[in-house]
Parts: structure tokens; sequence; C-alpha cells
């Protein structure tokens, strides 16, 4: 079982067979297992470009691989990848008839063990990989051990919402939920600042839940800044963590690779202290430079029952930065008209 981008709380990541999710700063354990299928079943998945685009140099669509999508919007039905089979139909009704079809075909009918071997050794491999890439021990946190440490020390049933930007997107491999409902995040478009609006939202909706509301301090400059009033004043607590690294990444990231290094608007210094911003709305503040702090502080957050602000400071720069959303956004224009194919580059 993978899950699509940013759809972490799809399957139970406690369960064996799953690979986590698929596309930027995803699985590879996910991306190799679905290299490898025959057909795929995609139940409520739009199949959009952030879930199915190359990541990591992993070319991971089956090229060869029967399709089969169902989702109960038909305008959604192989909009973005060709498919073989377009169901309209409720996802979860959908699964429970095809396996209800599938066990009266071949009752009795054992699970391949060698394909589970399988399944298990890409698991773990990833896993491994990924605990290796999260285990910098530098002075001011590298991004991904901040990630790793925060993902553990949130407590299990708790409800995050994620948002756009390089930090957010890189939570794909991190952040796991074994419920339903648990990861909201803004997705392939959404807009920048929307987790602390998302967070409030879901606490309404879920008040016996801790609701971590994470962001890029570029996204908490655009919503949970100002915000952080409206929690204070309506009672409100949700926990904002504020990855905080002076700039702009995900924008910085495609001047690094495309435009030469030629940095604009990208580099934040100056930022404020988000922590005592916080205090003086009225709300918790933390300051975090260390990751051995990190789960003290949240189960501080946790257990105060206030809105609270913890601001993370990590590592910036290019060193550290993801990849690029899309490869393939800033590709130069190919012109095929014979009179302007002197402007093509080369």
């Amino acid at each position: 079982m993978v899950g699509s981008y940013l759809h972490n709380d799809t399957f139970p990541s406690n369960h064996p067979l799953s690979m986590g999710p698929l596309g930027y700063c995803g699985s590879k354990a996910a991306m190799r297992t679905v290299a490898k299928a025959d057909v795929v079943l995609a139940l409520g998945s739009r199949l959009g470009p952030f879930g199915t685009l190359p990541q990591y140099d992993i070319d991971y669509w089956p090229k060869n691989a029967k399709i089969i999508q169902v989702d109960q919007n038909p305008k959604v039905l192989g909009l973005s990848m060709r498919v073989d089979v377009a169901s309209i139909a409720d996802a979860k009704e959908y699964g429970r008839e095809l396996l209800t079809m599938l066990k009266a075909k071949a009752p009795g009918r054992k699970p391949n063990q060698e394909r589970l071997a399988a399944a298990e050794k890409e698991r773990r491999a990833w896993l491994d990989e990924l605990e290796k890439w999260s285990s910098s021990t530098n002075e001011l946190m590298h991004p991904r051990r901040a990630l790793w440490e925060l993902s553990r020390a949130i407590p299990e049933g708790s409800i995050v919402a994620t948002d756009i930007g390089n930090n957010s997107s890189m939570a794909n491999s991190y952040f796991r939920f074994n419920g339903a409902r648990q990861h909201i995040a803004a997705l392939s478009w959404g807009n920048c600042g929307f987790a602390y609006g998302a967070a409030m939202g879901a606490k309404f909706g879920q008040p016996k839940k801790a609701v971590f509301a994470f962001q890029g301090d570029g996204a908490w400059g655009i919503s949970g800044l100002s915000e952080v009033m409206t929690a204070v004043r309506e009672n409100i607590p949700i926990i904002a963590v504020v990855a905080n690294n002076h700039e702009w990444g995900a924008e910085k990231k495609n001047q690094v690779d495309y435009y030469d290094n030629r940095y604009i608007g990208t580099n934040l210094p100056g930022t404020p202290n988000y922590a005592t911003l916080a205090k003086d709305m009225g709300a918790l503040g933390f300051n975090v430079e260390r990751y051995q702090d990190i789960a003290e502080v949240v189960e501080e957050a946790v257990d105060s029952g206030k809105p609270c602000v913890i601001d993370m400071a990590i590592q910036g720069g290019k060193e550290v930065l993801a990849e690029p959303f899309r490869r393939d956004a800033l590709k130069k224009a190919y012109r095929l008209l014979p009179k302007y194919k002197h402007l093509n580059v080369k």
C-alpha cells in the first residue's frame, strides 16, 4: 500500500504493508514498490503530478502497468494520467466490494510470501536510509534532524496541519499516522499560509486532540503570525511549530538550480523572535535551537492547554534545501517554427 503525496494518514503507518507516500520528498520504498506493479489501483486519488513525477532521480511511475482509477468526481478520472479503467464510485464502498469479489474468486488463497518479504526489505531499507539522512549533529539543526525529532515527539493520535514550502513538503517523509484525518496538508497547489488556519479549524472539530501547525518562516509570516491573537482571544490551544531558517527555501532552491545562485527576496535577515512575539500576544512561546530539546518542549506545549508557538531554529542555505518541487518547471522553451529555432538553448 502506497499513499499519494502528503496523504500520510490514508493507511496505518504501523501496518507491515505500509510503504509510505509517493512523490515529492516521499518514501523511496513506496516508489520502488509501485515501480514493480503490474496493476495500480488508485482509490480516491487524482494521480496529480506531485505524486507521479520522478523524485530522488527515481522515475517510479510504472509505464506498462494497468491503471484503475476510482473517484466519485468524474472530472478527475484520466485528467492527469492515462488510465485503463475509470470508475465513478465512493472509494470506501468500491474497496469493500472489490475485496469481497476477490475473496469469493480465490477462497483460502494465501499471501505471496516472496512479495511480502520484498516489500518489507524495501520498507526497512528506506527507514534505515532516512534515519542516516536525519542523524546530523550540527550545532544548528539540519531540517531533516528537526523533522525526525519532531515527528517522534508529537503524541500518537495528534492532528498535524502542514503548509507549503521546502520544509513542510520535506515532512512528507516524516509524519506518520495510524488513523484517518490526522494529516491536513495544503497539497499540490495549496495556498502559502494554509496550516495555522487549518489547525484552528481542526481543533474546533476535535477539541480533545493535540493539534499542530507546521510551517516554514515564510508561510508563518503570511498567516500564523497575526492569527496567534485569534487563537488567544478565542482560546484555541493549538501548537505552531515554525521551521525558522531565515529564508524562503522553495523559491531559493529555484534560484540555486536555475538562476546561478542569484538571490532575490529569498534571504530574510533580521527575522524577529517569534516566541517573543507570541508571548506579547498572550500565547506561550518557546525557542528551540538544539534537537535534544524538541521532545521536552513539545510535551510542555501539549500539557499547557494554551496556544503555543515553537520557534525552531534550523540550518539554512543551499546545502540543506530539498530538491526543487518540479525539475521540469523551468525548462527553457523549445521553438518548433523554423524562424524561431535559433532561439533554442542547446
